[in-house]
């Protein structure tokens, strides 16, 4: 099996008005009503060109896995991206469309679709299995999710069908009651419900569908005209929440059959959804350069990508505690570090920052001239002045911070090199690179 590995940059750059190097970049937005000092988000480029990234997962290795396809006439590609930001990319074969969405499976595989007619399969050793559909029509197969039974279902948008296969490659498929003439009704969106049924929703007939283990449809009609379901989740609530790509709106939908939506204030295409560990949902939009956080009350936050471009599509939430998203049209791998770091210092003159958690020692460093790095220490506190120290083998770092008087200092030793932090008055720090 071939496969291409790329080390993650170490290079961070602040602020989306500063000049992006390949690698990372990073952006920080004031956090609204989650308990969170800041919210990041930190990018890293998919080495290969014309590159478009469809969905992402994570994997049981503790590492997210994502899709997509060169645009122009090429190889396909499964990618896996570390949470260090390493990627290898495994060819899956078959120029022709790129892949769409992929979640892990029952047996701890990815399990992917290929509109070209078939579920594809990729172990955490980068072996391929491609399973072809029954040629009965073009059925293009479009979400996957994991189901209580064991196995995998799945859309066909194009075969009006929900379809099922087993971890052994077994297909089976259920024709929808609805139909539109010429068009069907377009299922996209496929999840896993609290009710361990498969729950879906229709594009063309504004219809949130449930589907038992042993294949008994119900269609439910929304009020809304439009809406274009185009992901659902599970959410915190254990609700349905799912996007309304075509009325630029979020759903929430019970399995008792209370529906209400959010409209997003600026519009949009909300595009796809994940439930975060923060309480709240996150979804990506396919046309504006960002990534998106509702409350189960409907309060809505927008953090902009650190490099503006094009729209995103798929989310998750990661191993790491962090939300990933891929940005389709720009190569990119997106994190949105939902950080919780309650002090921030910052030099007086070079405008190094060292934020911490005064509560598990976290800490992260960055000098703004593209050296950062990160860790966990070990704190004691002495009435209003908290210390941090680390010395381990490849680092040395000591910070003192005396709360009383708004001073600060830190000397920070990693990779050959070496940083201070001289903060005279911590009260004025922005916590923010300068931007260039």
């Amino acid at each position: 099996m071939l496969t291409k590995t790329y080390i993650g940059f170490s290079i961070i750059v602040f602020m989306a008005t500063c000049m992006v190097n390949p690698g990372q970049a990073r952006t920080y937005v004031s956090g609204q009503s989650h308990g969170l000092n800041t919210a990041a988000i930190v990018e890293y480029q998919v080495p290969l060109p014309n590159y478009y990234l469809a969905g992402i997962t994570a994997g049981a290795d503790g590492a997210l896995w994502f899709t997509g396809g060169r645009q122009a006439n090429s190889e396909n590609y499964v990618g896996r991206i570390t949470t260090a930001g390493n990627i290898t990319e495994y060819p899956v074969g078959d120029p022709a469309v790129y892949l769409r969405n992929i979640t892990q499976g029952p047996d701890s595989n990815l399990w992917f679709t290929n509109p070209d007619q078939s579920i594809g399969k990729i172990t955490l050793a980068g072996v391929v299995t491609s399973f072809i559909l029954p040629f009965t029509s073009f059925d293009s197969p479009f979400d996957i999710t994991a189901g209580s039974d064991g196995a995998l279902w799945f859309t066909e948008l194009l075969g009006n069908r929900i379809g099922r296969i087993s971890t052994g490659g077994q297909i089976d498929e259920f024709v929808l009651p609805s139909f539109v003439p010429q068009f069907g009704v377009r299922p996209t969106a496929i999840a896993l419900g609290p009710d361990n049924n498969i729950w879906f929703g229709e594009t063309l007939t504004d219809t949130i569908g449930r589907i038992t283990p042993l294949g008994v449809i119900t269609e439910f009609q929304l009020p809304i005209f439009g809406g274009q379901i185009t992901d659902m989740t599970v959410g915190p609530d254990t609700a349905l929440w799912f996007t309304l790509w075509g009325t630029g709106s979020i759903g929430r939908f019970t399995i008792n059959g209370n529906f209400n939506s959010f409209p997003i204030p600026d519009g949009g295409n909300p595009y796809s959804i994940t439930s975060g560990p923060d309480g709240a949902l996150w979804f990506t939009d396919e046309i504006k350069s960002r990534v998106s956080r509702i409350t189960t009350a409907g309060v809505i936050t927008h953090i902009p990508f650190p490099t503006q471009g094009g729209g995103s599509r798929g989310i998750t939430s990661g191993p790491d505690g962090n939300i990933w998203f891929v940005e389709s049209l720009d190569n990119r791998i997106g994190k949105v570090v939902l950080s919780s770091f309650d002090i921030c210092i910052q030099d007086d003159s070079n405008g190094g920052i060292l934020r911490i958690n005064s509560t598990t020692g976290n800490y992260e460093f960055t000098n703004c001239s593209g050296f950062a790095a990160s860790g966990t220490g070990g704190l004691i506190k002495r009435g209003s002045t908290i210390i941090l120290e680390q010395y381990t083998g490849d680092r040395r770092l000591f910070a003192r911070i005396d709360g009383g008087v708004n001073r600060a200092t830190a000397f920070i030793q990693a990779q050959g090199m070496t940083f201070t932090i001289t903060d005279r008055n911590s009260a004025d720090d922005t916590c923010a690179c300068a931007a260039h």
